[in-house]
């Protein structure tokens, strides 16, 4: 089980979540399970993981490519949250589609 954490305060937002993976009962390991995607100025974008560790790795490769070309629509260029919910929603499907079809 995944714990994520997002407390508002009056100075912002803090944001937590745990880094355990298990695979079983005798193999427990960590992994990354908050990414920050952030422009400095304009945009903090942080994104809380669970699920799917495959799913996670790939959508989070893609939108780092994404932001890398830096061609079309990516997590700074997408001008409302709305827009880049849909956007990250789209990578998910995507990835589920082309590898677990």
């Amino acid at each position: 089980m995944t714990y994520c954490l997002g407390i508002i305060t009056e100075s912002g937002i803090v944001m937590a979540s745990d880094s355990r993976t298990n695979a079983g009962v005798d193999y427990i390991s960590t992994y990354l399970k908050l990414f920050d995607f952030s422009l400095t100025g304009e945009r903090v974008i942080l994104i809380s993981t669970s699920g799917n560790l495959s799913i996670t790795q790939a959508v989070v490769t893609e939108l780092k490519k994404d932001l890398k070309i830096s061609e079309g629509n990516n997590l700074h260029t997408l001008p409302t949250l709305y827009e880049i919910a849909r956007y990250i929603g789209g990578k998910i499907r995507q990835i589920q589609e082309q590898d677990y079809s």
